[in-house]
C-alpha cells in the first residue's frame, strides 16, 4: 500500500486534522512521528472529511501555508538548490520519497516552464483537495526560496469549477482554468533561473545522497514499474534516459533491471515511447503550445522529429488532430 510520510506535515496542520482523524481510522502518532507513514486512501479521506466538515478550500490552504520543513528532508533539499530550476527539479524526482502515488513533472521549453501535477490513487474518486493542495504548494515553494512572490502566467485544473473558485486567485495570483487535461501551473521559463537566498550546494549533495538511496528502497517489492514511469516521466525533458542511468537510479544493475522488467513483460524502450506519447497528447489535446515548445518539453531536437513520432503513435500529424473537436478523437490515454 502506498504512503505518505508525516513529516511535519500533520503536525503542521493539527488544527485541520484532530477532529477529524477518528472518522478515518487515524491514530495521534501522526502528529508526533515524523516517520509515521499515513496509507495514500486515509489521507485522501481526511482531506475529504476536513473540507465536507469544516473548510471546502483546505488544499488551497494547506499548499498556501506549507513550509518546506513540512516535507522533511525534501524540503530541506530544495531550499538548499541553487536555483528554482533545480529546485522544481529535485521535486518531480524525488517526491515518491515523501508520497508514492503523487507526481510532479517539469516539462521545460525555451520561453516555458510547465509543472503538471497528477495523483495515482485507485479506487480514490475525488483527489480535489490534494491536487489544489499540491499544485498551491509550487508558488508558495518559490516565494519561501526566493523571497519574492512570482505569480504563475496561469493554472490548469482537471476538476470542474468549484464554489470556493474565487480563493483560486488568491492563492495563485493569475486565472484558473478548470476541467483541463491536466492539472498544471504554467510559468515563463525565466523563474527557473531565479536564485535561492538558501542555497548551499555542499548541504544539497549531502541531502541529495540521502534521497537517492532513499529513493532506492522506499515502496513496495511490486512497485518497479511505478516508480519507473516516475523516474521516466521527470527526465524525458533532458532527452530519453539509458537503461544503465535509470538502473543507477533504482540501486540496481543494468543486467538485473532488464530481468525484472523482462519477468513482468515489460520492454523499457516501449515504456519510454509509451511516457511520451501520454505527454504529447496531454499538450497537444489540451494546451496552445506551439510544437516547437512541446518537443522540446518532451526532449525532441527539432518539431519533426517530434511529428514524426506522433504521426506513428496517433496515425495523424498533432495539427491535425488539434483541430478536431474532443468528441471526434480516438480514445487515447492521456496522462502518465
Amino acid at each position: 500500500m502506498a504512503t505518505i510520510l508525516s513529516e511535519k506535515l500533520f503536525s503542521h496542520f493539527e488544527q485541520y486534522f484532530r477532529p477529524h482523524l477518528a472518522s478515518v481510522d487515524l491514530d495521534e502518532t501522526i502528529f508526533t512521528d515524523p516517520a509515521a507513514e499515513v496509507p495514500v486512501e486515509k489521507y485522501m479521506a481526511l482531506l475529504e472529511r476536513v473540507a465536507e466538515c469544516d473548510h471546502p478550500s483546505i488544499g488551497l490552504s494547506l499548499g498556501s501555508e506549507l513550509e518546506a520543513s513540512d516535507l522533511g528532508v525534501l524540503g530541506y533539499t530544495m531550499m538548499a538548490a541553487a536555483n528554482i530550476g533545480e529546485l522544481l527539479k529535485t521535486l518531480s524526482t524525488y517526491i515518491y520519497v515523501f508520497a508514492q502515488d503523487n507526481t510532479f513533472r517539469l516539462d521545460v521549453s525555451d520561453q516555458y516552464a510547465v509543472i503538471s501535477y497528477r495523483c495515482l490513487v485507485p479506487n480514490v474518486s475525488n483527489v480535489q483537495h490534494d491536487v489544489e493542495f499540491a499544485t498551491s504548494a509550487i508558488p508558495r515553494l518559490i516565494t519561501l526560496a526566493c523571497s519574492t512572490s512570482v505569480a504563475p502566467r496561469y493554472v490548469e485544473f482537471e476538476h470542474p469549477k468549484p464554489a470556493h473558485s474565487s480563493k483560486y486567485y488568491t492563492a495563485f495570483g493569475c486565472a484558473a482554468r478548470f476541467e483541463c487535461t491536466g492539472n498544471r501551473v504554467h510559468y515563463n521559463r525565466s523563474v527557473l533561473d531565479l536564485p535561492i537566498h538558501s542555497a548551499n550546494s555542499r548541504l544539497y549533495e549531502a541531502l541529495e545522497f540521502y534521497l537517492k538511496h532513499q529513493l532506492q528502497f522506499r515502496g513496495q517489492d511490486d512497485d518497479l514499474v511505478r516508480k519507473l514511469k516516475h523516474l521516466l516521466s521527470a527526465s524525458l525533458n533532458a532527452g530519453i534516459p539509458e537503461l544503465s542511468e535509470i538502473a543507477v537510479k533504482l540501486g540496481m544493475g543494468e543486467r538485473t533491471l532488464q530481468r525484472r522488467l523482462s519477468d513482468q513483460g515489460v520492454v523499457f524502450s516501449d515504456l519510454v515511447d509509451q511516457t511520451r506519447k501520454n505527454i504529447a497528447l496531454e499538450y497537444v489535446r489540451g494546451t496552445t503550445y506551439r510544437l516547437t515548445d512541446i518537443a522540446q518539453m518532451l526532449g525532441y531536437t527539432d518539431a519533426s522529429s517530434f511529428t514524426r513520432a506522433f504521426r506513428r503513435w496517433t496515425g495523424q500529424a498533432p495539427n491535425r488532430l488539434r483541430k478536431q473537436p474532443a468528441s471526434a478523437l480516438p480514445d487515447y490515454q492521456v496522462g502518465v
